[in-house]
């Protein structure tokens, strides 16, 4: 990839804008940018807990991953920010930031019946969509779901990416009881359905 971006007519580019991968490839982004006199423009959505990464807070990734927050991130000062916390933290460090909050396009469906709606107005639903990692906390999510069910509020939690017996698997490693009250689970789904699933 970096050989091709030496080879682009960069004459007509307004700038470039890069999801981060490993800090080498930001380093080396952050350098042919600058030869070819483009702004680069990182999008920054996480800032894992060290503790959280493979091989734990000393391993390789988790030092990757603090030399790209800590240090690159800065050193390219056009960021893309997915929350408020990110935003303050760059914008502090004299970054030029812009704050874009998830969204999730959805086509307009029609009305459901009307008897279904007003059910599901009163009804909160929870989403979680991706393929979970050690940051997750369901057994939290899960014992908080169904303490609000037990006093009466009708919260559904729909999980996309883990199947049941993945999920109550890992709230047995937490000490939780393994009752899906409140739950539902999909497993992993063509993104078309995750979607379909998060703009309900």
């Amino acid at each position: 990839f970096m050989r091709q971006l030496n080879h682009v007519d960069c004459s007509r580019t307004a700038a470039v804008i890069c999801y981060p991968g490993p800090a080498a490839l930001v380093w080396r982004m952050l350098h042919a940018c600058r030869s070819h006199r483009v702004p680069l423009i990182l999008d920054i959505v996480e800032w894992f807990d060290p503790t959280h990464t493979p091989l734990g807070r000393f391993g390789p990734f988790a030092l990757d991953s603090e030399l790209r927050m800590r240090w690159l991130n800065e050193r390219a000062g056009n960021l893309f920010c997915i929350s408020s916390f990110l935003a303050r933290y760059y914008a502090a460090r004299s970054c030029r930031v812009l704050r874009v909050p998830t969204l999730i396009g959805r086509r307009a469906d029609p009305a459901p019946p009307k008897s279904n709606y007003d059910a599901e107005l009163r009804q909160l639903m929870l989403v979680y969509a991706g393929s979970p990692g050690r940051k997750e906390l369901f057994s939290e999510i899960v014992g908080g779901v169904q303490a609000a069910r037990k006093h009466g509020i009708d919260v559904v939690f729909r999980v996309v990416g883990v199947t049941e017996s993945q999920l109550a698997t890992a709230l047995r490693a937490n000490g939780r009881a393994t009752t899906l009250d409140g739950v539902e689970c999909y497993g992993r789904v063509p993104r078309e359905r995750a979607l379909e699933i998060v703009g309900s």
